[in-house]
């Protein structure tokens, strides 16, 4: 009869409660991977589209002003926007009639005016993108 039990081939039950518990850690592990590069992947998509939606609004800015005028150029002419068909990104325009040595400080009638377009879709700070530019008065 000890011949017998020492031929068993097979698994005991220790070693497939050892095998469950090791690959079912590997496969926790896996989902967490999985889930935080598709978490990236859509941060990265969204900055994106919110730095081409920011892209977008300077342009139609820049047009604004070769058509409508420097004076146009004001934050009474944009209004804040939620763009739903984007996952309600928001896009806010900022425009300050800065001081032409730095170019931070705000001062009336300078001729420069810098335009800030920042587009977010969180709470987070990496979740917005800020474009600048400056426009002048040539005339």
């Amino acid at each position: 009869m000890l011949k017998r039990l020492r031929n068993n081939k097979g698994f005991s039950l220790i070693e497939s409660a050892l095998t469950t518990v090791i690959l079912s850690t590997a496969l926790i592990t896996s989902l967490f991977v999985i889930q935080g590069m598709l978490i990236g992947s859509v941060d990265q998509e969204l900055n994106t589209i919110a730095t081409q939606l920011a892209n977008e609004k300077i342009e139609i800015i820049l047009a604004d002003k070769e058509f409508q005028g420097y004076d146009y150029i004001t934050d009474d002419s944009y209004e804040n926007e939620t763009l739903t068909e984007y996952s309600n990104l928001s896009r806010t325009v900022t425009i300050t009639e800065v001081n032409e040595d730095d170019l931070k400080t705000p001062e009336e009638d300078s001729g420069s005016k810098k335009v800030e377009v920042t587009v977010s879709w969180g709470n987070e700070a990496y979740q917005q993108v800020t474009i600048s530019t400056l426009i002048t008065d040539m005339s």
